[in-house]
């Protein structure tokens, strides 16, 4: 195992069996410390929760209460992250999949929030002339 807090608890987790999903830590432990926020962990799977909580507390004890709230995504987070799940190798975070690039063609005209393609302005004046 690695010597620094994120190694150890990246390699703490990397090493649980039966883990049915994917695993990822953000934050600020991908500086190396808990911050005041916590130790921030994202789940595909919710039940792998109370196995990875358990069992991380066991071989990195100063994880122990720092635990945020568990959060989920589909398949990555929306944020940089490191992925911790058991087969995963290396300590670098990676930035999020089409973050900024999307929020740009969304805002560029997209039909955002109208879900039709249409302009926003278009889909307000279709949702007053429905009595919405």
């Amino acid at each position: 195992m690695g010597g620094g807090l994120l190694e150890r608890l990246a390699d703490a987790i990397r090493s649980i069996p039966n883990i049915r999903g994917r695993v990822f830590l953000s934050g600020s432990i991908l500086e190396g410390e808990i911050g005041p926020e916590g130790i921030e962990i994202w789940f595909t799977e919710m039940l792998d929760w109370a196995t990875v909580r358990q069992a991380a507390v066991k071989m990195v004890p100063e994880a122990k209460g720092k635990f945020t709230e568990p959060l989920t995504c589909a398949t990555e987070p929306n944020t940089t992250y490191l992925e911790v799940t058991p087969g995963t190798q290396g300590y670098e975070p990676t930035e999020p999949q089409g973050g900024a690039p999307d929020i740009a063609a969304l805002m560029a005209g997209s039909g955002a929030g109208t879900g039709s393609g249409a302009p926003p302005e278009m889909g307000m004046e279709e949702a007053m002339s429905l009595g919405a």
